[in-house]
């Protein structure tokens, strides 16, 4: 007796590794109380954040700090030659806060679905822009 491929598969799946994953997720996951309360999910209920644009932020976070530490860099021997202005390290310290608040609302916004933060991220990557148009 031949078995069918859906049945091949069900086979390779449910048993070994993917048993056994199974039951460790299942493990470490459900069964704790107040889990549900802590990551503020419920059972049923669809997640419908941004995979994509979480690993765009969690990227663009480690961009922010290289370049911050560029740019500080690039203040510091300007001001040894003495060619630092006062505007360039105040929109450096601008540019400082605004993109940390940013990635803070995309972060928030994104994970918690929480429309108001994902509001602002969007309202202050567009003003960015506006500056270098």
């Amino acid at each position: 007796m031949r078995a069918s491929a859906a049945t091949l598969r069900n086979r390779r799946l449910d048993g070994g590794l993917g048993k056994g994953y199974a039951r460790a997720v299942t493990a470490v996951f459900s069964g704790h109380p107040g889990s549900s309360e802590r990551t503020g999910l419920r059972q049923g209920v669809e997640v419908i954040s941004s995979t994509l644009l979480q690993m765009l932020l969690y990227f663009n976070a480690y961009y922010s700090v290289v370049y911050a530490v560029l740019i500080a860099l690039i203040i510091r021997w300007k001001v040894v030659v003495g060619k630092a202005s006062g505007v360039g390290i105040i929109f450096f310290a601008l540019w400082g806060m605004v993109e940390s608040f940013r990635l803070y609302l995309g972060f928030v916004g994104n994970l918690k679905e929480k429309v108001p933060h994902f509001a602002g991220f969007f309202f202050l990557s567009v003003l960015q822009l506006i500056f270098v148009l």
